[in-house]
């Protein structure tokens, strides 16, 4: 039993000498083992700690100081750093004699140094501003590690979502007073400008998340061949995309110019993973989350590419956990992490580059430290997110989950590699399962907690490929899931904080109501159930069932009349106000045509498309409003998507909050009813949060019946309201 326990925890990890050492194996027989325990993760708060000192003002604003919150969690990350909060990573097995009634249980264990930890501070509190002060804190001891080593960066790499690149820029600036050399890379063209030296050189290098999945499908309409194709003879969106892009690209040129050029476009390199495989001197990679029926473009599929005999645990898509799609789907996405992992990246880092060299990929370096802005989203995908919706909305969290490396056990063959630690920000953490808390534990650079080996397997077979071994995996007793959740536990005491802003803003919901039609969608699907009312039974109602009538709700074309007055009423009591929209993914464009018809300036940040343009919209849509911004007609009211809306800072330019549509998830599946409040609540975060000099007001658009009747709105909202749900979204602080 104890040789079982040290086998799970420690296959695959790859540990130095001094670890293995440091395994310790004991056992106890007992007849009355404890398997009790409280299932809740609460996150204590960082109260009472000691606190560091306030950044240097050689790298910080002089008239900028951090709060005593801020200064007792600085001092927890530096601890963690300096490797002075210990961890028992430990698995258990056991066993029964149940004649005599005894009960076996062998633990192996390796006490050692926290790799990472998660800043979980409520929305507001400052997780930005305390990690460009650790970054200040240590930037004079890292301009002093020596450049010899071709590998070695000074920089802190910060990996954030594509929408709030830009704020984080402007923050770096504005609170280390310009002081900090940051480098803003969105794309390879962004990359391919900077030497290897500059990457090394900087304090700090901001990715997007989506880095790998930019653009990644390859080509679907090559310059050359749309410089004569009109767009609208094209079939899928992605060619006419490409293809009104290259006419953009191509007007007004002669015919040889445009020749000339086509073919200048067509053969650069224009996507992350073109430069990461070219720089690695290997072939190309299949394209990232590549769309359904084009598996073979990724090489699933085929004699030739498929693996036999190994499970690719780390895929990019269905290997997340509840799984839908095609079985060579998964298998094409496995093949794409293989390639990345095993073969891509040993290849690039046995290559040297000079200090002259552009666009060294980021996966070469060894960085001062990693933080993973809104670490929750890439956690314990579900079947939703491993599908279609992937190839929008979830691109990102795929992504950078891929680009962490979350479900590969070996550190030191991960894509980003790290000095110092690798730490999460979240304002939700959503710590709902052990399930979840096991992923946060191997964000945080691969740190092990009791069950993980478990976890991975169940990911395995949910993937389709483990149909055999499945049936030989024992299902874990009462005493060992108890040891999981007081493993997890453990986890969040030592390797998370959680802070709330002293001074709370103020704010009031206002229901808006939205009056269905007779002849409506929604009133029609609800008369074709007959056992189906207009607010359906959540216990009653089955997911197909509820998911059809969510959609045919949030896309309900009263909304826009609803919208439409709600707006007009903001803009009668305050004629200067800017008003910030949220609405579900799927639910983007119905709300995108209403907002459109509101005879105002506004703007739409759709999911993944104009991701540098979308950035700079948000950082001009925090400047607060005045009769000069009006006349000049700049943006009033901006849409965002639910999926968007995490990590930006709107406090300064709005107000008013719109939840155009509340978002839905099947009522019996608790961890996504809690993942689905925790994003409305990270939305209206944007405005509700500290620096908000106004009342904040969420205006919610309430989808009634023909007759004032209750419908599924109604429900959606007085759950998403619920204070216990939004609690155990945010796990609030001890």
């Amino acid at each position: 039993a104890a040789h079982q326990a040290a086998e799970r925890l420690l296959r695959g990890r790859n540990l130095d000498a001094g670890a293995t050492a440091a395994l310790q194996v004991d056992w106890h027989v007992g007849t009355r083992l404890d398997a009790s325990c409280a299932r809740d993760f609460p996150i204590r708060s960082s109260k009472g700690d000691p606190l560091a000192a306030q950044p240097p003002t050689a790298f910080w604003a002089e008239d900028l100081s951090l709060y005593p919150r801020q200064l007792a969690v600085l001092r927890w990350l530096q601890a963690i750093e300096a490797g002075e909060v210990a961890f028992d990573e430990r698995d258990y097995a056991d066993a029964q004699l149940p004649a005599v009634g005894w009960h076996l249980e062998a633990k192996a264990g390796i006490e050692g140094p926290l790799r990472g930890g998660v800043l979980a501070d409520a929305l507001g509190a400052g997780k930005t501003v305390t990690v460009i002060a650790l970054v200040a804190a240590d930037v004079e001891a890292a301009r002093r590690l020596p450049l010899s080593d071709s590998r070695t960066s000074r920089a802190t790499l910060i990996v954030v979502t594509p929408l709030i690149i830009r704020q984080w820029e402007a923050e770096i600036a504005r609170f280390s007073g310009g002081k900090l050399r940051t480098l803003r890379i969105e794309s390879a063209a962004h990359l391919q400008q900077l030497t290897s030296r500059q990457l090394r050189e900087a304090d700090v290098v901001l990715i997007v998340s989506d880095l790998l999945g930019c653009a990644s499908s390859g080509k679907a309409c090559a310059f050359e061949k749309a410089a004569v194709v009109k767009a609208s003879a094209l079939h899928t969106q992605e060619a006419q995309k490409e293809a009104r892009r290259a006419e953009e690209r191509l007007e007004g040129k002669s015919v040889a110019e445009r020749q000339a050029l086509a073919k200048a476009l067509d053969s650069r390199k224009d996507t992350y993973l073109e430069v990461l495989t070219e720089a690695a001197g290997i072939d190309a990679l299949p394209p990232f989350l590549h769309r359904r029926n084009k598996n073979r473009e990724a090489g699933g599929g085929d004699a030739e590419t498929m693996i036999y005999g190994v499970w690719l645990s780390a895929g990019s898509r269905d290997p997340y956990g509840k799984v839908k799609g095609r079985q060579e789907d998964r298998e094409a996405a496995a093949y794409f992490s293989y390639r990345y992992l095993s073969v891509t990246l040993p290849a690039l880092r046995a290559k040297t580059f000079a200090d002259s060299d552009t666009g060294v990929p980021i996966e070469y370096f060894r960085w001062r430290r990693v933080i993973i802005d809104e670490c929750h989203e890439p956690l314990c995908m579900g079947s939703d997110d491993a599908d279609e919706s992937a190839m929008s909305s979830k691109r990102s969290s795929c992504a950078v989950r891929e680009l962490l490396g979350i479900a590969h056990p070996d550190v030191a063959s991960r894509p980003l590699l790290t000095q110092r630690g690798v730490f999460g920000l979240t304002g939700t953490p959503l710590l709902s399962s052990p399930a979840r808390i096991t992923e946060l534990a191997s964000l945080c650079a691969g740190t092990y907690v009791t069950g993980a080996s478990n976890h991975w397997r169940t990911v395995e077979r949910a993937s389709g490929r483990d149909l055999f071994l499945r049936y030989h995996d024992a299902v874990p007793s009462r005493l060992y899931s108890a040891e999981t959740v007081r493993a997890a536990q453990d986890f969040v005491r030592a390797a998370t904080r959680r802070n709330v802003v002293e001074e709370s803003v103020p704010s009031s919901t206002v229901l808006v109501p939205a009056r269905l039609k007779q002849d409506s969608e929604y009133a029609a699907l609800c008369a074709t159930y007959p056992s189906v009312p207009l607010c359906p039974d959540a216990d009653a109602c089955d997911d197909a069932k509820w998911n059809r009538l969510a959609l045919a709700a949030a896309t309900a074309a009263e909304r826009g009349a609803a919208l439409k007055a709600c707006v007009q009423r903001i803009h009668d009591a305050e004629p200067l106000a800017k008003v910030l929209v949220f609405a579900p993914t799927d639910g983007i464009e119905a709300a995108a045509s209403a907002v459109a018809g509101l005879g105002l300036p506004t703007d739409v940040a759709r999911p993944g498309e104009g991701q540098e343009r979308a950035a700079e919209l948000v950082l001009e849509f925090d400047e607060p409003p005045t009769e000069l911004s009006v006349a000049q007609r700049k943006c009033r009211v901006l849409l965002l998507a639910y999926d968007d809306g995490a990590g930006l800072n709107l406090q300064h330019g709005c107000h008013h909050v719109i939840l155009y549509a509340p978002l839905s998830s099947p009522p019996k599946d608790g961890e996504r009813v809690i993942a689905a409040v925790g994003k409305e609540q990270q939305s209206i975060g944007r405005v509700r949060r500290a620096g908000q000099s106004s009342h904040v007001t969420i205006h919610r658009i309430v989808l009634e019946g023909p007759g004032g009747e209750r419908t599924l709105d109604g429900l959606l909202h007085e759950r998403n309201m619920d204070e216990a749900l939004i609690k155990s979204a945010t796990n609030t602080a001890e």
